[in-house]
């Protein structure tokens, strides 16, 4: 579909140069708004050069998922091992500096947890 967009596109194109379809169409009004649509054309069907297998996308969604449980877990043991009080601690202190989609990250695995539970997260 997207090919045959792109190719529609440039076939539009190369009849906008020519002068019969300029004064068929219009001057003014009509190759007005062919050059919108032309530019609107541009800006959503851009040709990629990354080709993205589905296999190789549902891989990815699988590993982040798996990843995320192994740091889940990881924080649980963390926690166990050295004490819910310390690491919260911890953590709190780093909060404010880590990246939006770390917060965002720890504050779910922190609803998760038994002690933020009651305390209502990092932030």
């Amino acid at each position: 579909m997207v090919d045959e967009v792109i190719e529609a596109r440039d076939y539009v194109a190369q009849l906008i140069n020519k002068g019969w379809f300029r004064h068929a169409v219009g001057e003014r009004g009509g190759i007005r708004r062919i050059i919108t649509l032309l530019r609107f054309i541009d800006l959503n069907y851009r040709r990629c050069s990354a080709n993205l297998d589905l296999d190789l996308l549902i891989n990815l969604l699988d590993d982040y998922y798996n990843t995320e449980g192994r740091i889940r877990y990881f924080v649980r043991e963390l926690m166990r091992v050295q004490g819910y009080d310390n690491v919260a601690r911890q953590l709190i202190n780093a909060y404010p500096v880590l990246p939006p989609d770390l917060r965002e990250f720890l504050d779910k695995v922190a609803k998760s947890l038994p002690l933020t539970q009651l305390l209502g997260g990092f932030g």
